[in-house]
């Protein structure tokens, strides 16, 4: 079942319901497309027609596997025990054993021998295709995943130290001039991938991919993930890969929200089997597998899914973050590119997640061969505070290959903030003001905003032109002349009176624009004030509150 399940969601340009019923009944057809789709070349000796006598067919067919095996083998696929006619149908496979032992048997020996033949063949049909098929997935799937490839995987630090693995890969380093005349040497080989007598580096590799993603998450106990049986029967460590990949599905009222650490119980490990198939199929990530084949693992089928796994997993990583940057309340919109080079039309579906402040117009989206295309992702913030969240094109699978899912992060950059209102205010300096400021709650719950007030001198922002219109002269910076000099008898009365001896240059004061920041506050302290530092306000109606202007120097 759980090699059906991957070969539907992986390989399979079309459904299969039965191993190895539907392959010998497209007669070889289906294995055909499976090395093909997987290798994307042809197989040699692949029949294209079969013939139409009946008696030549057996041999056709037996030809057609006999070279299918020699080219698997030429791969590297163990497959010397298999012979060509064990794939052939019963009725071809009694035909072609039972014409090898014609001249050696009478009709009556050879009538039993058919029979006897007829009951071997359920035996040995099914364990040899079986056989082929996972042979198939170890040459051209397993044997992929290598060194190089998992140190450029998304969501994985090569150089992280992991338990029971050495941290150290660096090149030996050569001395002299043999630097240049010796080719330079690869990485030292993991004595922990390598020293296997039971596992292939491809099989320790990904072993070593899911001790990453468990340990990342800092469990109680971290340890080397060493088996696919023992080691993945609690499912602690199913879910602890999803949630390394997709943080946000272990949280609050989704699938992962809850699951079991530390499992101590066969409760413990029912509860993560379930949380994990709740997962994957939340992710379209769903095989098919009963949650019992976690409970009970089999190592040969658990390493089918730590393979799809491995394929899929890492497209969750998000490949950028997307900011949005501009004004409180303001609509902002940007833009993906999407592009499909291949030959056949790609569907996506689109989520959005996290913040309710993105939005998207399409949630199915087509991308026609050699085409591009703008999707527009829409943001109208509604606080100042960052705000993330979470956009996602998975790929609907339309037989063979399917394309990889894309993820991105969103993320708000509120830098500034729209007035809804502006009241205006003139007054004299050193009269008071008030005005009444009305507060909307659009907001469909009762809510208790928190008042802040900023302030910024727009005009007339300059200490000297203040002390100068203080002591009188604002005239003469006006006029723009240089003056010549004060009136006897005082400065002038058009300014702020002030004695004689505080006239400038006169005074043994320092000058206001001369002194520390804390001190003009002090001497000007901001003009506009609130007696409140929170109003309440019902949901989608007003509030009133009064704010004070009491200026203390001239200007806007």
């Amino acid at each position: 079942e759980a090699l059906r399940s991957w070969l539907n969601c992986t390989a399979m340009k079309s459904p299969i319901e039965n191993i190895p019923r539907d392959f010998i009944n497209s007669h070889g057809k289906i294995l055909m497309e499976l090395i093909e789709t997987l290798t994307g070349r042809s197989v040699p000796g692949k029949v294209t027609k079969l013939s139409p006598n009946k008696r030549e067919q057996p041999q056709q067919l037996f030809k057609q596997y006999e070279e299918c095996l020699a080219h698997l083998k030429g791969h590297g696929a163990l497959l010397n025990h298999i012979r060509p006619e064990a794939l052939l149908s019963k009725h071809h496979y009694v035909h072609i054993c039972s014409h090898r032992e014609a001249t050696k048997l009478t009709p009556s020996q050879l009538l039993v021998r058919k029979k006897e033949l007829e009951k071997e063949h359920k035996r040995v049909s099914q364990l040899s295709w079986i056989t082929v098929i996972y042979q198939i997935i170890k040459i051209y799937v397993l044997n992929r995943v290598t060194q190089k490839q998992f140190d450029v995987l998304p969501g994985v630090d090569s150089k992280r130290p992991l338990p029971g693995f050495n941290a150290d890969r660096a090149p030996t380093a050569d001395s002299g001039d043999n630097k240049k005349k010796k080719k330079r040497k690869k990485p030292k080989a993991d004595p922990a991938l390598t020293g296997s007598n039971i596992y292939s580096v491809s099989e320790g590799l990904l072993l070593k991919w899911l001790t990453y993603h468990y340990v990342s998450l800092g469990p109680e106990n971290p340890r080397r993930i060493t088996n696919f049986e023992e080691d993945l029967k609690d499912g602690s460590v199913f879910c602890h890969l999803l949630q390394s990949h997709v943080p946000t599905i272990a949280s609050n009222g989704r699938p992962l929200f809850g699951f079991k650490r530390n499992p101590q119980s066969d409760e413990d490990s029912k509860i993560n089997s379930e949380k994990f198939v709740a997962g994957l199929r939340e992710l379209g990530l769903d095989l098919s597998i009963p949650q019992s084949a976690f409970l009970e693992p089999n190592g040969r089928d658990m390493l089918l899914v730590v393979i799809y796994l491995d394929q899929n997993l890492p497209q969750y990583v998000p490949k950028t973050t997307i900011e949005f940057y501009g004004v409180l309340g303001e609509r902002v919109i940007k833009s993906i590119e999407l592009r499909n080079p291949a030959k056949k039309p790609i569907s996506y579906w689109v989520t959005v997640e996290g913040s309710p402040d993105f939005k998207i117009d399409k949630r199915q989206l087509q991308l026609e061969n050699g085409t591009q295309e703008q999707f527009p992702i829409e943001f109208v913030s509604r606080f100042t505070k960052t705000v993330t969240g979470r956009l996602t094109f998975r790929a609907q699978r339309d037989g063979g290959v399917n394309a990889a899912t894309m993820v991105f992060n969103l993320k708000s950059m509120v830098h500034s903030r729209k007035a809804v209102f502006t009241h205006q205010i003139e007054t004299d300096s050193y009269q008071q003001k008030s005005v009444e400021v009305e507060i909307a709650n659009d907001f469909s719950l009762d809510c208790a905003f928190q008042l802040s007030m900023t302030q910024e001198v727009l005009v007339n922002n300059r200490w000297e032109d203040a002390c100068q219109y203080i002591r009188g002269g604002a005239n003469k910076r006006a006029k723009g002349g240089k003056g010549k000099g004060k009136k006897k008898g005082g400065p002038s009365r058009k300014g702020i009176g002030l004695r004689k001896s505080d006239a400038v240059g006169k005074s043994s004061a320092v000058p206001v624009n001369q002194l520390s920041d804390e001190l003009k506050e002090a001497a000007f302290p901001a003009p506009f004030y609130c007696n409140r530092s929170t109003v309440k306000v019902k949901a989608n109606s007003t509030a009133t509150i009064t704010v004070d202007f009491l200026p203390l120097k001239p200007g806007t």
